[in-house]
């Protein structure tokens, strides 16, 4: 299982390298909760190491929403990107509801 600690996902699936990843990261949040209230389990608080990803086509748009939540601690941080390009199009507080929120999101095509 070292090989698994050590190989980039991508590197594995190139590679035909079995073992690395599995490709059950799921499409929306296992556990529903208000990311602003004080109501989060603490089992939450410490991050679990995860090989899970989420196959897509080359070249397909993504939207992805970071939903942080109200956990603060001096040694984390859990939103935190090295080496992709992204675009923040909208912030704020509370929780984020697709069906209302989404109007609301900067949304420009950017080349």
């Amino acid at each position: 299982m070292e090989e698994a600690e050590t190989t980039p996902g991508i590197n594995a699936h190139s590679n035909g390298i079995p073992g690395v990843f599995t490709t059950d990261f799921p499409s929306k949040p296992p556990v529903k909760f208000d990311y602003t209230g004080n109501n989060i389990s603490r089992a939450l608080f410490q991050p679990v190491k995860g090989t899970k990803l989420y196959k897509l086509k080359y070249g397909t748009r993504v939207q992805i929403v970071l939903q942080d939540t109200n956990i603060v601690t001096p040694e984390n941080h859990p939103i935190h990107l090295h080496g992709y390009d992204f675009y923040i199009v909208a912030e704020g507080f509370g929780n984020f509801n697709p069906k209302k929120d989404t109007s609301s999101l900067t949304l420009l095509i950017l080349h």
